[in-house]
């Protein structure tokens, strides 16, 4: 199972950065349910979204993952983004 993952970053005062996207189903191509997105490096997060997501982080780098979960299992997962 394939899924197509979205990042932007925008960039504000104050050295901090919010990282969006949008994390869509491969098979469909629609917006994924269930998403987790996990960011590690200076700060690390971790959120369940549904299709959408946003975080705001410190400056630093990061690595960006995102899985989507169906049932108990991971359905797919995409790491290193």
């Amino acid at each position: 199972m394939k899924f197509l993952v979205s990042l932007l970053l925008s960039l504000s005062l104050g050295f901090s950065t919010t990282l969006y996207g949008e994390i869509y189903d491969g098979e469909t191509f629609e917006l994924a349910e269930n998403a987790v997105v996990r960011v590690t490096g200076a700060q690390t997060n971790q959120i369940l979204a549904s299709g959408n997501y946003s975080l705001d982080l410190a400056e630093g780098e990061y690595t960006v993952y995102a899985y989507i979960i169906e049932g108990k299992r991971v359905k797919a997962t995409n790491e290193k983004i």
